[in-house]
């Protein structure tokens, strides 16, 4: 049948936009967000003096050490305004949403000055270091901004509920908290408790609670599902967390073990759990649908459930991402491990539909990119334990189907991910040190970049993937093509757009690898495909003109 559309099947993400932004300090992306009309904000910190402020910023010149930045790039990649946030000592904004027609941005604040508004919850700096949450207009103008917290307070995640309330999580050392009393937990179980904090549109909290024992505990990471109940996840070293009855496992099974905590939408306490090995667990992201929830953390134990269907069964370097799948019940319906023969680490997870994204930092050489990703080689040096940012792509059965590399020669690390318009959005910091500055000639950036140098010690950065939801279309106003017989057995015949000539064909098969290849010289060929086994594969014509892409079905 001939179509004048042609279903690109892209077993690989191609890069089209990458660019750094920082000046002579220390610059770093934590968290980024889309609005509807694909104009991209971006919170971070900043210690650099140049190359930050936009002329009419909230403020333009740096107070302290480092300041809270926050940023918008419209959808054509031009900046539009960029501000710092804080005061006299050093800020950073790690969670960004959108709640309305406002930015609502959380992090933490040593500064004592230049965070709170005028009549705001809590207008002061009480103890060392409090969590912030803040009210910025789409303008990047500040509109109301508060403190939380009386000890070492900080927000490390932020999301807005499914009734627009602002959920933070994070780590305190406070001994006791503001509107903690129907909270599970009132008291500070030890040196550093998990935080759950929620607050109204005006910034002013109605819950909170401690999650913790009598050790080092935190929460990373929060997600809400469709009957509203929230997940948090993070770490715990202690062995005295107040788990529930319902517990996934009820005690430490290691040093260091992951922190699971399921509420209702009213923000009841329905699960806490320990959840790990007898290896230390860490860093951990969560993320949950309308059948079950997702999990990925830094792994280094070897005794966590695995599924006989997993890709990977075993850690191949000191630590590898474990990744897990649980259903409503939090019954574990999936494990397996992703890595390769040094460490990895997660960073975040994106889940879309069935599709899974993920991404992190390793040092690994092999067992990361597949076959033609747009950066198969590790950049930089693991032997000066210098990382890339990895990016794989996992179908519904947590199989890989591609995986990149993608930094410079320093150490990578990216925070966040979004899909906007079929395209994949990363952002992050690119590190330096005074040594390898001269390497940066060979750099990851585009020619349209915003910025095409590394501006000093480390910089935030933003790359984008096009071709990454692996299906779309393209229209052929001018030319056809088809393959037929499809499915087939033995031979496909293919006809290609009329008077084009000097094609070649590749196949690849689910995983991206190149299987088969030949040539087209004429628009009209027939292909043996025999000897391949039977499955579902992408055909890709290729010559100087065009670049075409179909599934092809052996049977």
């Amino acid at each position: 049948e001939i179509s004048n559309h042609s279903i690109v099947i892209d077993p690989t993400p191609n890069l089209v936009y990458a660019s750094y932004f920082g000046g002579e300090g220390h610059d770093g992306f934590y968290d980024a967000i889309y609005d509807n009309l694909g104009n991209l904000f971006i919170a971070g910190s900043t210690g650099s003096n140049d190359n930050i402020a936009t002329v009419g910023a909230h403020q333009t010149t740096l107070n302290g050490i480092s300041n809270a930045l926050l940023l918008k790039f419209n959808n054509s990649d031009n900046l539009e305004w960029c501000t710092y946030y804080g005061g006299e000592s050093e800020d950073a904004a790690l969670a960004l949403e959108i709640l309305e027609d406002y930015l609502i941005l959380a992090g933490s604040a040593f500064s004592a000055t230049n965070i709170s508004t005028i009549g705001s919850f809590q207008p002061n700096l009480i103890g060392f270091k409090a969590g912030f949450v803040a009210k910025f207009s789409l303008n990047g103008e500040l509109l109301k901004a508060s403190y939380y917290g009386n000890g070492i307070d900080g927000f490390i995640d932020m999301k807005i509920s499914s009734d627009d309330m602002i959920i933070g999580c994070g780590s305190s050392q406070s001994e006791t908290l503001a509107f903690a009393d129907n909270g599970y937990q009132m008291i500070n179980g030890g040196l550093v408790d998990g935080l759950i904090t929620v607050f109204d549109e005006n910034l002013n909290p109605t819950f909170s609670t401690f999650i913790g024992g009598e050790d080092l505990d935190a929460l990373f990471s929060l997600s809400q599902d469709n009957l509203g109940n929230v997940y948090f996840a993070g770490s715990t070293y202690s062995e005295g967390v107040p788990v529930t009855p319902n517990a996934i496992q009820s005690t430490n099974a290691g040093s260091n073990d992951i922190l699971l905590v399921r509420t209702d939408i009213d923000f009841n306490i329905d699960l806490i759990s320990y959840f790990g090995s007898s290896g230390d667990e860490s860093r951990c992201i969560l993320n949950s649908s309308s059948n079950g929830l997702i999990m990925f953390f830094d792994a280094a134990g070897s005794n966590l459930f695995i599924s006989p269907e997993a890709e990977q069964q075993f850690i191949y370097g000191p630590s590898d991402v474990y990744m897990c799948k649980m259903d409503n019940n939090l019954d574990i319906v999936f494990g397996g491990y992703i890595g390769g023969e040094e460490t990895e680490s997660i960073d975040n997870v994106l889940l879309i539909n069935d599709e899974i994204f993920i991404t992190g930092r390793t040092l690994s050489e092999i067992g990361i990119s597949t076959v033609e990703a747009p950066f198969a080689s590790i950049h930089a040096n693991p032997e000066d334990e210098l990382a890339d940012v990895f990016i794989i792509k996992l179908d519904e059965n947590f199989n890989k189907e591609w995986g990149t590399y993608f930094g410079d020669y320093s150490f990578d690390s990216s925070r966040q991910m979004l899909l906007k318009n079929g395209k994949l959005t990363l952002t992050g910091s690119s590190h330096s040190t005074v040594e390898n500055l001269p390497e940066y000639q060979d750099s990851f950036v585009t020619s349209n970049a915003y910025q095409t140098q590394h501006g000093g010690l480390s910089d935030g950065f933003i790359a984008r993937f096009d071709a990454i939801t692996g299906v779309y279309e393209n229209a052929l106003d001018q030319f056809d093509w088809s393959v037929f017989p499809n499915p087939s057995s033995s031979q496909i015949n293919l006809q290609l757009p009329l008077g084009e000539r000097n094609w070649s064909i590749d196949f690849y098969d689910i995983q991206g690898r190149k299987v088969f290849q030949t040539i087209a010289p004429t628009d009209v060929q027939t292909i043996d495909i025999s000897s391949l086994p039977i499955g579902v594969y992408t055909l890709k014509a290729r010559n100087e003109h065009h670049s075409l892409s179909m599934k092809v079905v052996k049977r």
